[in-house]
């Protein structure tokens, strides 16, 4: 695929690669695909469980100043993840 006269190898030559292009993607694919969304909270939580009703991206946070990067909660369970960029993307 391209996109103009650059060939589009994976979903970030489209969204980007700085931190927050990949949070808000994690994001978007936990939404979007709730089978990953069951996995990646059964492995924190170490059980199957039914996804979580909601996911908050950035979230400021009142005791720091900062935000949360991703924050996934339901009645239950609330769990919280910190992304970080290292190096760079490749296809």
């Amino acid at each position: 695929m391209w996109l103009g006269r650059k060939e589009v190898g994976t979903v970030f030559d489209l969204l980007g690669v700085k931190e927050n292009d990949l949070t808000y993607s994690l994001g978007w694919a936990f939404v979007n695909a709730p089978s990953l969304l069951t996995q990646i909270t059964a492995a924190d939580l170490g059980r199957e469980r039914q996804p979580p009703v909601t996911v908050y991206l950035q979230r400021p946070s009142a005791e720091s100043g900062g935000f949360t990067d991703i924050e996934i909660q339901s009645e239950t369970a609330h769990v919280i993840i910190e992304a970080k960029r290292a190096g760079r993307c490749r296809t």
